[in-house]
Formats: structure tokens, sequence, C-alpha cells
């Protein structure tokens, strides 16, 4: 791993994970939930600052602030993964909207303690990143303004939901949902190793899982979601949720959730990419010099280290003076191991064999 280098954009995530009810029955599997999701994130280099944790009892407040303000926060750029994973009760109301449900929601009233999907779905319209990544492990209990007010189809109606409101995402920006919609009984009688199934089949895919992962050894949303899928589907008939799993992807190119280097190193391709960043993610140095001259191209250029640089007698520089700086801005120029040589690009495994 070079020390020297850093991803093209930084991961994030908000991790919710809500145990503890007044008027519903509490989820202690969900709190398991959550730190084996907040661990395995770390683990590949999420950052999740303490404030961005909120497991066991999460107020009404405090849900809806820290939601808005991980979509909203102004330090994000284009190149910037944002995972929010949700574990917890949610429930639908008879006008055909879905709520997560904080601590003391009121069963009557979800949308005085909740945070409704359709906010969630805005909430990822706004964000600059176009590489966001929601996933929603659902527990739901029959309320009063249900039909019949049976788990079962309070639990039918949010999965409905949350299909309808996938389609309020902005087509091709890079949003992704993963959702999981069980009936509260059903989650307790279907956990695995004390997570919920659906949990259970996500960390599993996060983990390193081979079936989770394309040939690079890259875990994709695309790839995660089949994986979480297949796994479910696959159960015994008495083991698998009533109702399937979701989910939505309004992505252009891959989203790289996680990545396991190891699981290529035999690739002929991959071993030219001898350098790699603090994600595991590859790279190999390629030259910005062209032969020829053309004019505007030969302009001088200074390296960290404060040395001037221009291109060798005979060549150019491949891009403007302006498009140069904004690829140092973006990290994608390397200088060498000292900041001292000529600029050259990093190209990235993953860019060229997703093309």
């Amino acid at each position: 791993m070079n020390s020297n280098t850093r991803h093209l954009g930084k991961r994030k995530a908000l991790i919710v994970a809500i145990s503890e009810y007044d008027q519903l029955g509490n989820l202690d599997f969900c709190k398991s939930d959550g730190h084996a999701v907040h661990n395995i994130l770390l683990a590949h280099n999420y950052d999740i600052p303490e404030q961005l944790r909120l497991i066991g009892r999460v107020d009404g407040y405090l849900l809806r602030e820290k939601i808005i303000d991980f979509f909203t926060d102004s330090s994000v750029t284009l190149e910037d993964t944002l995972l929010f994973y949700y574990s917890g009760h949610g429930i639908p109301d008879s006008g055909g909207q879905v709520y997560l449900c904080a601590s003391e929601i009121n069963v009557d009233r979800p949308y005085r303690c909740g945070f409704s999907f359709q906010d969630l779905t805005d909430m990822m319209n706004r964000s600059i990143s176009k590489k966001i990544i929601a996933i929603l492990d659902c527990c739901y209990s029959g309320t009063a303004e249900i039909s019949k007010g049976g788990e079962h189809d309070a639990a039918k109606l949010g999965n409905a939901a949350i299909v309808r409101g996938m389609n309020t995402l902005t087509e091709g920006e890079g949003r992704c949902i993963l959702a999981s919609s069980q009936a509260n009984q059903e989650a307790y009688a279907l956990m695995e190793e004390n997570h919920s199934v659906f949990t259970h089949f996500l960390i599993k895919g996060l983990s390193g899982d081979k079936q989770a992962m394309d040939k690079y050894g890259y875990v994709t949303a695309d790839s995660l979601a089949k994986f979480i899928y297949d796994g479910i589907m696959s159960l015994p008939v008495d083991k698998r949720p009533k109702q399937k799993p979701v989910r939505k992807m309004d992505i252009s190119g891959e989203i790289v959730i996680a990545h396991y280097p190891r699981a290529n190193t035999n690739d002929k391709l991959g071993k030219l990419f001898n350098y790699s960043d603090n994600y595991g993610r590859r790279w190999t140095a390629y030259s910005l010099e062209v032969m020829g001259s053309r004019k505007g191209l030969n302009y001088a250029v200074k390296t960290p280290s404060g040395k001037v640089v221009i291109p060798r007698k005979g060549h150019h520089w491949r891009f403007s003076e302006d498009r140069l700086q904004q690829l140092i801005r973006e990290d994608r120029i390397w200088f060498g191991q000292h900041g001292d040589r000529i600029p050259t690009l990093k190209r990235y495994f993953d860019e060229i064999h997703h093309k």
C-alpha cells in the first residue's frame, strides 16, 4: 500500500440501527446489525464519526437532523461515496407513505417523529455526490391504520411504498437503494447469527464472500444487491421472508462499495497496476508527455517539492494547463514518491475494467 496516495473520493457512512422503542417492540438484533455494519465499513476505510453512528435509542429530532446533514454536507464532492444504513422499525400510513421510526415514534402519527421514505429520496437527490447507496432493513408491526392491523399487511404495504418511492430518484445520477421489509415476528424467527436475515447476507457480502464480488475483487452496489437477493431466495421456504428484497439502481457506471485486491492478484492486467491507495484500489502511472509540439501545451509545472518541470524536448503535455490543475486538485496526478518528478496520471484499474 502506498501511503503517498489517496482515494479519488472519500467514503462516508451514516449508520442508524434503532433497537429501543416506546410504543413498538424492541428489536435487540438491530443493535447487533448496526455494530456489525459499522465495523465492516470501518475496515473498508469509511469515514464514520461518532455522531454518525446512531445505535440503540435514537430520538426523532436527532434522526432527522443527522440524515439531512449527511446528504447535504457542503464538504461532499462528486466523487465521494455516501452509504446510509438503517435497521429498525418501519411504519406505513394510510396515505401510502412509509416511515423510518425513531424510538418515540407515535404509531398513529408516524409523521411526527418518523423520517419518511419520500424525505429520504429527496435528500439523496439533493446531494452532490454521484455515488450514493441507501440500505434499509425494515421490520413492520401491525397498526390501527393498516388493513386488519396485521404485521404481514404492514410489511407488504411498506415494501410497496418503498418500490413506488424508488421511482422518484433522479435517473442516471448514481443513486442506489437496497431494501428489505419483514413482519416483526417473522424477523425474529428468521434471524441468522443474531442478525436479520437481510443484514446477515449484507455483512457476508461485505466481508469478502467471492460470490459478492466480481473477478477483480470489487464488491459493487450491483454485485452486492444480487448476492443478497440470491442468498435470501435460495433459503428454504420456511426460512425465507414473505417479501422479497428490492433494489433500485439509477447509475451510469459501477459504484464500488468494497475491494479485496488479493482476490485478483493472478490477473495479468491487474499486475500492471502496481500502486495501491488506502482502499486497496490499484492504479498505474500513465505518462502525460506526448511526442510533437502543440501551442499552449509546453507550459511549466511546479511540483509539490517546489521544483519546476517542463516536457522533454520534442514533447508536449497531454492536457491543457487548466485541465491539469483540475486533475491535481482531484488527486489524479502523481509527482513521484518525493513529489519532485515529472507529473503522471493515475489510471485506476477498476475504471479501465468497467469501461
